[in-house]
């Protein structure tokens, strides 16, 4: 399996939001939107497990994570008409799995408040309805810039890392 390709992108060359190039990371299909949003990196923290010790709370584990997180903005990232689907077919099957979990675990909690006696078909629709908004994460990360772009930031914030651009990216960013 050959080793992934990554491309590092300065943050200081990003605050001065440049032009990137106008082909998508993923295809290297021409843009047809640009998209901003914030990258982040991926601080490693110490164990879970320090949480059961004296004194350390979830606050304190919160706070560690939140002194070593780096963030930074990117204007202007491609995306292809692929990806533009991608992203809004994800958005709106998650969208849909959710409310009409939403929906279906209420009607089922009204029909079992109306009907006479207990009536236990009216758990389906409760548990369906449970089921689909327990899932609806799932398209939503397909759909997600991060999965999208490929971009994480570099744990001393100094760059934006992109896994395995497509050629056609990789060539239209300066030396």
């Amino acid at each position: 399996m050959p080793a992934e390709a990554t491309v590092d992108i300065p943050t200081e060359w990003l605050a001065q939001d440049p032009p990137l190039p106008d082909r998508c990371v993923l295809h290297g299909l021409p843009a047809v939107e640009t998209v901003t949003f914030a990258v982040r990196s991926k601080p490693k923290i110490g164990s879970r497990k320090k949480v059961f010790l004296p004194g350390y709370t979830s606050l304190n584990r919160a706070d560690e994570y939140l002194r070593q997180v780096q963030i930074a903005k990117v204007s202007g990232w491609p995306l292809c008409p692929q990806c533009v689907r991608r992203r809004r077919l994800g958005l709106r099957l998650a969208g849909l799995l959710f409310f009409a979990g939403l929906a279906a675990m209420i009607a089922g909690f009204v029909l079992g408040a109306v009907a006479d006696g207990p009536n236990p078909a009216l758990l389906a629709p409760i548990l369906i309805g449970l089921a689909a908004i327990l899932v609806s994460p799932v398209p939503l990360r397909w759909a997600s810039l991060p999965q999208l772009t490929r971009a994480e930031l570099t744990p001393d914030g100094a760059a934006v890392r992109v896994a395995n651009p497509s050629a056609a990216f990789a060539a239209g960013l300066p030396a």
